[in-house]
């Protein structure tokens, strides 16, 4: 009796084993593709900073400072859903101080876009230098759809929209 409830046991065990291997393996491509996505904000190559539109550049410090954990992988055929954690400078918070400062310059009409994009880009380089910066956590579920062989972020776009504070929205509330 000992011995067949043994093997029993270790039966279980090993399809048990068997099961949470399998699952982590499938989920493995997506996990590495995620990473390998969110490495484009958090650690900038050269070519990346040259290539993000000078529009986006003051945001590259801020994305610097941003962690995430992944919390799930649901896998689809050529789709999949990342649930994941950032935790990132509060930018809900500072979004709005950037607007308010950039409204407040003194003639703020006669700067050229050249010069306001080098006002932001020293806005947020100072920011991310400050001792009192406030973190916040958002859980998302992250679109990731297979191009090729490789797994990448559906729409990047809405992706950077949520982290920087959707700077779009913000900005038509100044409109008003």
């Amino acid at each position: 009796m000992k011995k067949k409830l043994m093997i029993l046991v270790i039966c279980i065990f090993s399809i048990f084993a068997f099961v949470s291997c399998g699952e982590e393996k499938d989920s493995q491509p997506v996990k590495v593709g995620f990473e390998k996505e969110m490495s484009y904000l958090t650690n900038p190559t050269k070519e990346i900073i040259e290539n993000t539109p000078p529009e986006s550049r003051h945001f590259l410090p801020i994305f610097a400072k941003l962690t995430y954990k992944i919390n799930n992988i649901e896998e689809k055929g050529r789709k999949a859903v990342v649930n994941v954690t950032f935790n990132g400078l509060n930018m809900d918070l500072y979004m709005r101080e950037y607007f308010d400062y950039m409204m407040n310059l003194e003639d703020f009409d006669k700067y050229s876009d050249d010069e306001l994009r080098e006002i932001a880009i020293k806005f947020f380089e100072d920011l991310v230098e400050r001792k009192d910066l406030k973190y916040t956590d958002k859980t998302l579920d992250v679109a990731m759809k297979k191009s090729g062989d490789e797994w990448e972020v559906k729409d990047y776009k809405k992706l950077i929209e949520i982290l920087a504070g959707n700077p779009y929205e913000l900005a038509k509330s100044y409109d008003n």
